[in-house]
């Protein structure tokens, strides 16, 4: 199948990036690119909802703000201090 995507996806083992949204307690960073990023986070992100990520990359700090556009279960995760959580894939 063809890749209609507008923007080329950067997987991060190509870059050094970090990442923080304020809602969200555990954020892994799929994908990115100049249109969005694909996410996999411990809590439901609602669709619609406009959400600022904290980025940091060679020591900068860069805000951006999003929408969410997909949300959606993708999973269950065991974790030593807490049990068994929800995972879901977001896009943004």
């Amino acid at each position: 199948m063809q890749d209609m995507r507008k923007h080329k996806r950067f997987k991060l083992d190509v870059i050094d990036l970090n990442s923080r949204m304020s809602i969200v307690g555990k954020v892994e960073i799929i994908d990115i690119s100049l249109g969005g990023v694909a996410l996999k986070v411990d809590r439901k992100l609602n669709i619609g909802k406009e959400c600022l990520m904290m980025f940091e990359y060679e020591g900068q700090n860069i805000n951006v703000k999003g929408i969410v556009v997909r949300s959606e279960l993708s999973g269950i995760e065991e974790r030593a201090d807490v049990g068994k959580i929800t995972i879901y894939s977001a896009g943004i």
